[in-house]
């Protein structure tokens, strides 16, 4: 699952839509008295426009315009992509107001992904955050075993069943985990009291099954969430510029590469969440 979803990074990112402004026939440009509304405001973005009593003519509601010369408060309209300006005739009447016919949700849900992606690579947390189901993984009862300790390759938040290589389904009585009072666990102890071993009947590959919710947590952190929309925020304000080195990319083979620095305050909390192996 998502750590993040567009709507909250569409408020982190402080795109305000709709947004109030006052037309100028003079200068024949449109006036926002809110500057945050200018970052989703670039050249050609397609918007339309609505009012309390009468637009500015010529502009009509309910069409498609699209933003021409954005400053930082102010826009001019055009009646197709790359056309000439508009010329404004008038201020209108009442309170007039400019909404994004596009809202980029489609954009903003795979840079969410993006962020995410980078966040679970093993440049930056090697794990995962968040789990919504179980799924199962297999250990070998000889080398993720010493003594009575299974040592786990990943975080586990959540135990569903586990299953020893003789197929015995053991208790919650017969085993503890590490560390004992909280998550995530990185490894499975066989009490003394319980007189088992990890064991196995033909072969030790993967003999030892775990179910359960393989993850940090089973429901993703406000720290998580809030380094994904840092994260992700940071992605999206790098969409127009055109140096590939500041993007982060993926090799043919899946391996991420970070691109050349991340947010420090991202890099930070990273540091503090790496995935450490214990054994």
């Amino acid at each position: 699952m998502a750590y993040a979803t567009a709507a909250q990074l569409r408020a982190y990112l402080k795109i305000i839509s709709p947004a109030t402004f006052v037309a100028s026939a003079a200068a024949e440009t449109l006036t926002f008295t809110d500057v945050n509304t200018m970052s989703a405001l670039r050249t050609d973005v397609r918007v339309t426009l609505s009012t309390t009593d009468t637009l500015p003519a010529p502009l009509a509601a309910a069409t498609i315009y699209y933003v021409r010369s954005p400053t930082a408060m102010t826009c001019q309209l055009a009646a197709t992509p790359a056309g000439a300006a508009i010329n404004i005739t008038d201020a209108g009447l009442g309170v007039h107001t400019l909404t994004l016919a596009d809202n980029d949700d489609d954009l903003l849900t795979t840079i969410i992904a993006r962020a995410q992606a980078l966040i679970e690579s093993p440049q930056l947390t090697d794990r995962l955050f968040e789990a919504a189901a179980d799924t199962t993984r297999y250990f070998d009862a000889r080398r993720a075993v010493t003594g009575r300790m299974l040592w786990l390759d990943t975080d586990l938040c959540a135990i569903t069943s586990i299953t020893n290589g003789d197929a015995d389904v053991l208790v919650a009585t017969e085993y503890t985990t590490v560390p004992k009072n909280t998550t995530p666990y990185y490894a499975i102890r066989l009490l003394g009291s319980s007189g088992l071993s990890w064991t196995y009947d033909d072969d030790p590959e993967d003999a030892i099954v775990i179910v359960g919710r393989w993850s940090y947590s089973t429901t993703a952190g406000t720290d998580v969430v809030q380094a994904t929309l840092r994260l992700a925020a940071w992605l999206y304000r790098q969409r127009d510029t055109s140096a590939d080195l500041d993007r982060p990319l993926l090799t043919d083979s899946g391996v991420t590469i970070l691109p050349s620095a991340v947010p420090n305050d991202v890099a930070e909390w990273a540091i503090s969440k790496r995935r450490q192996i214990l054994r």
